[in-house]
């Protein structure tokens, strides 16, 4: 009984999903992707980050962490699937700058650092350091709404989503 009336609460209550590092919120336009720049996945923002760890944007299950462990895919406990990528073309480095500190299946809570890099690494590659983030799943939901900052950390909210009625 109690889980039914926690999933009647929850379609009422927006579900924050929050950035998942420190950095400055950029326009899609200068993602050099366009793939995501063009939100092609879904709902998108990037961050030019100032430090080497991210984080999870939402509490959630780790579905995904790519083997070359520059993007994971998190499930909130709203079922909101999100993607993390680190850097552009960071596919390419093949794990190297890379290292994860989660294993697929973990549950996390929102904050909970999830993978660091090394930003000097990635940039003596020639590739860029932005952070994508998607939401995977737009259409399992009544509205996502992008919510634009300039300075963002792990407590700055980037996404209000709300579940269908």
């Amino acid at each position: 009984m109690f889980g039914s009336f926690a999933k009647m609460l929850s379609k009422n209550k927006d579900i924050a999903v929050n950035a998942p590092c420190k950095g400055k919120m950029i326009d899609n336009s200068d993602i050099p992707d366009e793939t995501f720049a063009d939100s092609i996945l879904g709902p998108t923002v990037a961050i030019m980050p100032s430090d080497n760890t991210v984080c999870a944007p939402v509490s959630g299950k780790i579905i995904q962490l790519f083997r070359t462990k520059h993007a994971f895919t998190i499930c909130s406990q709203e079922n909101v699937e999100i993607l993390v990528h680190i850097g552009i073309n960071t596919v390419d480095l093949n794990g190297q700058g890379f290292e994860a500190l989660v294993n697929e299946n973990d549950e996390v809570k929102q904050g909970d650092p999830i993978i660091k890099f090394d930003a000097d690494f990635i940039k003596s590659k020639n590739l860029s350091t932005i952070i994508p983030m998607v939401i995977c799943n737009e259409s399992d939901f009544e509205q996502v709404n992008k919510i634009n900052a300039d300075d963002v950390d792990t407590h700055t909210q980037l996404f209000s989503i709300q579940a269908k009625k």
